[in-house]
């Protein structure tokens, strides 16, 4: 949460703030790479600006000021602790542990109004087409007021009168609030699932049953375009289906991975409320803490693993950025090898001259 010094969990020059250090520069890199990779598809693609990406987007910029602001003040407080310098500015500090405390609320408020929309398009699926999907205004409301929430919430502690464990109290009970709602959303969307899974079942057997009949002829010609035509209507909605559903596997695994590397750090605060601190419990928030930033960096990893398109659109901008790369490192040595080229002929030219000049002059006194 807040990053504090660590000085009374680890000793100057040890290996293990070492390694942490090291691993949270990893961290930064790749998890500012994959969360600006993942704004940037967004909003470059039309096909992918629909609610449920723009949420995603909201959940990237949260996990990219993690890894932009966060890891990075978390890493040279650590190597300047390695080094046995002096600690980062406490202004510094305040402003990192203040992106951590938002992160976490915008995080898993975003992740509560994905599993909201999921279950709205699995639930309603022709209102969620014509009303929900492709509300960029809606969207764009729902994703401001998450922000003011999250920001509000935070400065909480700045109020007079309040304190840090009652702030803590409230954090708590806000994200087990939250949580709540993603697990009731989940538990619905779940008997979605399993209904439509029984009716795929039965009506697969029936047209199964009808595509017997017709093969045996037994089915009148006149009747034959009407069962073609409900075969492949069930198909598209089979197809649509099967996408929603999709799309709601990988939003839950999102969540899964946000439980899993998250709330250790919220069982540990809840721990702190009925058992002082001790030197185990403060070694074990030092390893929490760089378990919770790596959750920036796998979110990424999953919309491409789970999501074909996002996968396309990823390989083509690191493309192009290699290729860019590579562009301007031939022109630059192309441009070194001219000049280089260029200054060699100068010169033998400027030699051949002088050398010329040298050998016309006696000639001319000859002639004299």
């Amino acid at each position: 949460m807040a990053a504090s010094n660590s000085t009374n969990t680890t000793q100057e020059g040890s290996a293990a703030v070492l390694l942490a250090s090291c691993v949270e520069i990893a961290l930064c890199l790749l998890g500012t790479l994959g969360n600006s990779l993942t704004i940037l598809v967004v909003f470059k693609k039309k096909s992918l600006q629909v609610v449920s990406n723009f949420l995603l987007a909201s959940l990237a910029f949260a996990d990219l000021l993690v890894s932009a602001i966060l890891v990075p003040m978390r890493a040279s407080q650590h190597m300047a602790l390695y080094n046995g310098g002096t600690s980062i500015p406490k202004a510094a500090v305040e402003v990192a542990g203040f992106v951590g405390r938002v992160n976490i609320i915008a995080s898993i408020s975003s992740l509560a109004a994905m599993s909201i929309d999921r279950y709205v398009a699995l639930s309603h699926p022709m209102f969620y087409l014509s009303s929900v999907k492709f509300a960029k205004g809606k969207v764009s409301i729902a994703i401001a007021l998450i922000w003011a929430v999250s920001i509000f919430v935070t400065c909480v502690p700045k109020f007079p009168g309040v304190s840090d464990v009652a702030f803590l109290a409230f954090f708590v009970a806000f994200v087990l609030l939250v949580t709540s709602v993603i697990a009731v959303a989940y538990y619905r969307i779940f008997k979605i699932v399993r209904k439509s899974i029984l009716k795929q079942r039965s009506s697969g057997r029936m047209a199964n049953n009808v595509v017997r009949l017709s093969r045996c002829s037994t089915l009148d010609s006149r009747r034959r375009p009407y069962v073609d035509e409900r075969q492949d209507k069930q198909a598209s909605e089979t197809y649509v289906q099967k996408r929603e559903h999709k799309a709601a596997n990988t939003i839950a695994i999102v969540i899964g991975a946000f439980i899993l590397l998250v709330y250790p750090r919220i069982i540990l605060i809840l721990y702190h409320f009925a058992a002082p601190e001790t030197a185990v419990s403060q070694h074990a928030r030092f390893w929490i803490r760089i378990l919770l930033y790596s959750n920036s960096v796998v979110n990424p990893v999953l919309y491409a693993w789970r999501h074909n398109e996002f996968k396309r659109e990823f390989k083509k901008i690191l493309r192009k950025c290699w290729r860019f790369c590579l562009c301007h490192k031939w022109v630059y040595l192309k441009r070194y090898s001219f000049n280089k080229t260029f200054s060699t002929t100068t010169l033998g030219s400027q030699n051949m001259d002088g050398d010329s000049q040298q050998k016309s002059s006696p000639r001319k006194e000859n002639c004299l």
